[in-house]
This record gives structure tokens, sequence and C-alpha cells, in this order.
């Protein structure tokens, strides 16, 4: 070859050998890409890929949910659940979605869809940026709360309990639930597979990497559970009445705690006795927990505000424990106070008589009914703007003696009447106001009466009840 020639073979080899290697880089970042996409989805099947990035879908989503429609939401929402399934379990016209924030402030939307079939069954998609969503269901919650179950008969040496997520309502956690929206879901990131303890070390492993978990504020980053617990010795509320001794108490306390720390959630726990266990049981079976019991409690320490002590013989809450107390006024009536400090403490009771055109208005409203006795609570501490509920049981048999009987309890000019007869109601239709047990009426929370202004201007009886047990 001439010189010509071999510069021209050169050059030819090298554009040669510049394609191959454009090609060899080509295909290797090719099987990057391949291999990423492969770990990405293995990680979304196993439920290890837990925040998703859906920054080009977030507008046309907000958008939707703004409008009421849900439908998209619902597409993302079942298509995530039978990925970290692996199976078929849920389809988006199966969810009826809502949205949902627990800290009524937040900037990106949360929706919650529930299974028509089951609504037991639901599932969360939560964004914490436009960028990332997080979703959370509870499509094994049954599995897991009969182990829970199991392992907290054990703890506790008391054999019948049941188990239910549960959701802090306090105000004090909107800046938590603004944060970490996942805490009040009731939910869970990861899979299931049968351990306890497995399960909850994943999930944990999987709520630290989300964002702004720094906000936690003290509480267990697994969430929380409700466990409600028979005492099969204490049949009813006159059995409870008699404040029966607790020797498991200690027991109680110990094998819950430890729980907490071994699984990483807050337990709200109470002991009920038989009747109203059974009904609390019969209740979360139908999904209707809300319902079954008046929402009003003591407010003499955070573990008092779990539930209401005239049903509660101990109660864990809040890492405290409580032992309500049943303090007798007089001859029928029953008020309580959850631990130590007694009812006395922050009410004086007294009987009394209602303002007299009060009366009158009430006795003309209720024609053929004669008011037997009238009572109130006067708040007697001086601490300011401190808000005082309480917990009452009436032995309605005894008060009314065998009549048909009513409750009025008085607030401002006007009066409401809490109660038409001593017939029981049904779980379904009761009221935050009253229960009847066995012929005994549980007052739930009524407060402030009278329009008399205090030196500050301030209604002087905000704090103060008084009620009137009216006879037919």
């Amino acid at each position: 070859m001439n010189k010509n020639e071999w510069e021209l073979y050169f050059i030819r080899q090298e554009i040669e050998n510049q394609k191959t290697e454009q090609q060899r880089r080509l295909v290797k970042k090719r099987v990057r890409m391949i291999t990423l996409s492969l770990v990405l989805l293995a990680g979304i099947i196993g439920g290890t890929a837990f925040v998703v990035s859906r920054s080009s879908e977030y507008g046309k989503l907000k958008s939707a949910v703004k409008r009421q429609d849900y439908r998209l939401a619902a597409v993302q929402m079942a298509q995530h659940v039978n990925e970290k399934y692996g199976a078929e379990v849920c389809s988006a016209e199966d969810l009826d979605c809502s949205f949902w924030d627990p800290s009524n402030t937040r900037d990106y939307i949360g929706v919650r869809g529930v299974s028509r079939e089951n609504p037991g069954e639901q599932v969360y998609m939560l964004y914490l940026s436009k960028e990332e969503a997080v979703y959370l269901d509870t499509f094994q919650w049954e599995e897991i709360s009969v182990d829970l179950e199991k392992e907290a008969a054990e703890a506790t040496g008391l054999q019948e309990v049941s188990c239910d997520t549960y959701c802090f309502t306090d105000l004090d956690k909107g800046k938590l639930y603004y944060f970490c929206p996942w805490l009040a879901a009731g939910g869970y990131i990861t899979k299931y597979e049968g351990n306890l303890a497995e399960f909850f070390q994943n999930e944990r492993e999987a709520r630290e990497a989300l964002p702004a978990v720094e906000e936690m504020q003290g509480t267990r980053i697994n969430g929380a559970l409700a466990f409600y617990f028979e005492e099969p010795d204490i049949k009813d509320m006159e059995a409870r009445l008699k404040n029966p001794s607790l020797p498991y108490a200690k027991r109680f306390e110990e094998g819950l705690k430890a729980m907490e720390e071994k699984y990483q959630v807050d337990i709200q726990s109470t002991v009920l006795y038989q009747k109203a266990y059974q009904e609390m049981k019969l209740a979360l079976d139908e999904k209707m927990r809300s319902a079954v019991f008046p929402t009003k409690y003591i407010d003499y320490g955070e573990g008092a505000v779990f539930f209401n002590p005239a049903y509660t013989l101990l109660t864990m809450s809040r890492d405290e424990i409580f032992l309500p107390r049943a303090e007798q006024m007089e001859e029928g009536i029953y008020l309580f106070s959850p631990g130590e400090k007694k009812i006395g403490d922050v009410y004086e009771y007294k009987n009394t008589e209602p303002d007299k055109e009060l009366q009158a208005k009430a006795e003309k409203e209720l024609p053929g009914w004669t008011m037997k006795k009238t009572f109130c609570l006067l708040e007697n501490t001086e601490e300011i703007f401190l808000f005082r509920e309480y917990a009452m049981v009436l032995d309605w048999e005894r008060l009314c003696e065998g009549r048909e009987g009513r409750i009025i309890g008085w607030s401002g000019v006007d009066w409401e009447i809490y109660e038409e007869t001593a017939v029981p109601f049904p779980p379904e239709i009761r009221s935050d106001t009253y229960n009847m047990e066995d012929g005994y009426m549980v007052v739930g929370n009524h407060i402030g009466y009278g329009e008399e202004l205090d030196e500050f201007g301030a209604r002087k009886h905000m704090n103060d009840v008084m009620f009137s047990i009216w006879t037919k």
C-alpha cells in the first residue's frame, strides 16, 4: 500500500472502532436502565418500594380530587395494592373513595378508599409532596389482629381480647399529622408474612425512610392500636359499681408496655366488665365501634381520654395506668374518677332547684310529668380555662321508683331532653349523651348552665352542670 492507502485504512479502522465503542456504551446504558427497572419493580411487588414518584400525575389527580372525581385515584390505589400482594385483591370499581386529611391543613392531597364489599379493607394514598406518595392498606388486618390478640392475651393473662387500629384525635396532634399523616391511617406499608416481630421491624424501616419523620414528637413510629379485654368475673354495671379489685393490674401494665417497645406501637387498652366487652366485640366485628359507648371522659390526665370510665375497670393509655372508681354521691347517683384523684377534688355535688322560670317552661312542655329531683356539680378548682368532663351513672329504676322517667340537662335558658323512657336502645342508635345499661343510665358530658356572668364577662357556670329527674 502507498502512503495514502495506509492513511485511508487507519481512518476507516478508527471509524469502525468508534462505532463499536458507541454501541457498547449504548448496550451498557440499556442494561443499567433495565436492571434499575427490575429492582424497582421487585421492590414494589415485595412491599419495599413504599414511596412512589408521580410528579407527572399529581396535577391531573389533584384537579380531579378537587372536583370529587376519584376515578384516577381509585385506579392508582387498586394498582398499588395488587402489585404489593402479587394478586388481584382489589379493583378500582370496588373502592369507595373520599378525600382524607387527618390534620385538615395539609397542602398535598390524601385519598382513602374503602372496599364496598368489605369495609374493613381500606387503602390510603397520601402525597407527601408533589413528587412522592406513600400507600398504606388494611387488607391483612384480620390476620395481623388475630396474632396480636394472641400475644396480648399471653402478656396480660386475660384470655378474651379484641384488637383494633386506633387514631389519636387530640388537637395537639395536628402538627404531627400534617407532616406524618400516615400515622393516623391505621394501615401498613409492608406485607405481613406471619411473623409479628419481622413485620413491625420492616414497617419501622419503611417509615423511617419517609420525609419529615423527625416530626414524630415522641409518638411511636408504627402507629397506635386499641386492645379491649373482658373481665369475666364482673358481669354487669351493678357489679362494676362495687369497685372490685384487680390483682392482675401489674402484669397488665408490664405486658402491654413490653409490646409497645417491641413493636414500636402506642397501645390504648381497657378492661371492660363482661356485658360491656361483649357489646364492644360485636361492634368491632360489625365495623361500628364509634357508636358503642358515649365517648365522654374525665379530664384528669392524658390517659383518661381513651374510654368512658363508667365502663372501665382498668385502662392503660399513653403509658399511664388508671383504675377508675365509682363514687356514690347519694343513693342511686355515682360519679367516676379514673385514678387516685377524687371527683370531689374537681366538683362539689349538691341538691338544688332550677330557675323558676325555666321550671315553669319545662312543666308546660311536659304535661303530666313531675320534677322529682334536681342536682348540680359545681366546679371547685381555681385553675383557669380548665375544661373538666365527667362520667356519671344513675340507678334509673331506684331513682324513678319504677315509673317512667326522663332527665333534663339544663343549658342556658334552654333545656334538653336526654332520655324519653328507661327502655334500652340498640347500639346503632346510641348517643354521646346517654346510654341505658341494665336499668342504669350512663350520662355523657353536658356542661354549662345559666346566663349569669362573672367579673370577666364569661358565663359564671360554664364548667358547672345541673340535671333534673322527672317521673310520670
